[in-house]
C-alpha cells in the first residue's frame, strides 16, 4: 500500500509543469530558463483557475515534446528486446 504525502503547497498538476518545462529548458542556461519556466507555470497556473483543462494538458504536453528526442538521443529508450 502506498501513502502519497505532500510534499509542498504547489499544486501537483503545476509541480509537473514546473518539472518538464525546467527540463524542456535546461539546455537554454539559467538566463533564459528560468524566465521561460515562470511563463510557462504562470499560464499553467492561469488555466487551472479558469478550467481550461485542454489547454492546460497541451501546455504540458508541448514542454513533453521538447524532451523526449532529447532523452532518445541519449539512448535512454533503447530496447535490447
Amino acid at each position: 500500500m502506498t501513502t502519497v504525502l505532500p510534499t509542498s503547497e504547489e499544486d501537483p498538476a503545476l509541480s509537473v509543469v514546473r518539472f518538464t518545462s525546467e527540463l524542456s529548458w535546461a539546455d537554454a542556461g539559467p538566463e533564459i530558463a528560468e524566465p521561460e519556466v515562470a511563463k510557462l507555470c504562470a499560464e499553467a497556473e492561469e488555466c487551472m483557475v479558469m478550467g481550461r483543462w485542454l489547454d492546460l494538458a497541451s501546455l504540458m504536453l508541448a514542454s513533453a515534446d521538447l524532451i523526449f528526442p532529447k532523452v532518445s538521443e541519449k539512448g535512454m529508450f533503447s530496447c535490447n528486446c
